[in-house]
């Protein structure tokens, strides 16, 4: 893999800032796709209500995939760019403060977030 697969392919991977890049316009496309189903929903229905919690019948009619897809969207584009933040700092810290970066990463980055999430 190291001295065959990998040299020939190594332009083609992206770099870390253009990974995180990349999962940011992810995640602002997701988010962007998720107010225009919204707005597309209350501009038919006339409610107060998100037009994706609304009972058979009552909203649009939208497939599963048009709705799923701001999700698989947004967790590409998390993925991209929570990998190439935590390289970002672990790149930046210097030796000796490295394990503490780990553990702050993953305490803000994925600990709390969980914790405030499942309450």
């Amino acid at each position: 893999f190291e001295f065959v697969i990998y040299p020939s392919l190594r332009r083609y991977i992206p770099r870390m800032f253009e990974r995180l890049l990349i999962g940011l316009l992810l995640l602002l496309t997701s988010i962007a796709s998720d107010l225009i189903l919204d707005a597309s929903g209350h501009a038919t229905t006339h409610t107060n209500v998100s037009c994706l919690f609304l009972r058979e019948g009552d909203g649009l009619q939208f497939s599963p995939w048009v709705l799923a897809m701001p999700t698989l969207i947004g967790g590409l584009g998390y993925t991209l760019a929570s990998q190439a933040g935590c390289e970002l700092v672990l790149a930046q810290t210097p030796y000796a403060m490295k394990g503490m970066m780990v553990g702050l990463v993953f305490v803000f980055g994925w600990g709390i977030p969980m914790l405030v999430g499942s309450l």
